[in-house]
């Protein structure tokens, strides 16, 4: 799925509850699964996005994680930016670095 929109974030997000937590296990990591579904619901991009990017970051530096879902991981990380604008709004007093 290529993410346009919010929509398509949400749909891709839903869809990886279903994947992540054998994606996890293969590397011996953990999927917060009832956290992530909670976070889904309650509409928390923000927190969500947090678990998918602390997962990339426990994965090992290794060409074995490019596999089902990795590809979709990697865009619920990257393609963050139909969320820019309110994430902007929210952190306006935060400093930059």
């Amino acid at each position: 799925m290529i993410i346009q929109t919010k929509a398509d974030w949400w749909a891709e997000a839903q869809m990886m509850q279903h994947y992540l937590p054998d994606y996890a296990a293969h590397f011996n990591l953990e999927w917060p699964t009832d956290e992530a579904w909670k976070l889904i619901e309650a509409g928390d991009h923000e927190k969500l996005h947090s678990l998918y990017e602390q997962l990339w970051s426990d994965l090992p530096d290794s060409p074995s994680i490019h596999f089902h879902p990795f590809g979709q991981l990697c865009d619920l990380c990257s393609e963050y930016w139909p969320f820019q604008e309110e994430y902007e709004a929210n952190h306006a007093d935060e400093p930059a670095f």
